[in-house]
């Protein structure tokens, strides 16, 4: 049986990982600005073309749902772009630059 890895090289692993994806990190930031668009698109709907109904809280409640979760992912997302990438840098051994 093997010892598990020590939290800090495991999260050393999960950084080079995350910052070496590239094209995954832009897709969530794009996904997150898209899903932000969509959830304020749907709130504005919601406000404009519905009356004080149960169907109008309804769709702001999931408008606000999709309005957090983008922006979520698309902090995350950008995080990975460039603060995880900058923190690598900065850990990562002069030999290995």
């Amino acid at each position: 049986m093997t010892s598990p890895k020590p939290l800090k090289k495991r999260l050393y692993a999960w950084l080079v990982h995350r910052t070496d994806n590239y094209q995954q990190n832009l897709r969530w930031v794009l996904w997150g600005f898209g899903t932000t668009l969509l959830g304020g698109l749907i709130l504005l709907v919601a406000n404009y073309f519905f009356a004080a109904s149960v169907l109008q809280e309804t769709l702001a409640a999931l408008a606000l749902l999709l309005l957090a979760s983008g922006m979520l992912l698309a902090f995350a997302g950008f995080l990975s772009l460039s603060v995880l990438r900058l923190i690598r840098f900065m850990i990562e051994p002069p030999h290995k630059r």
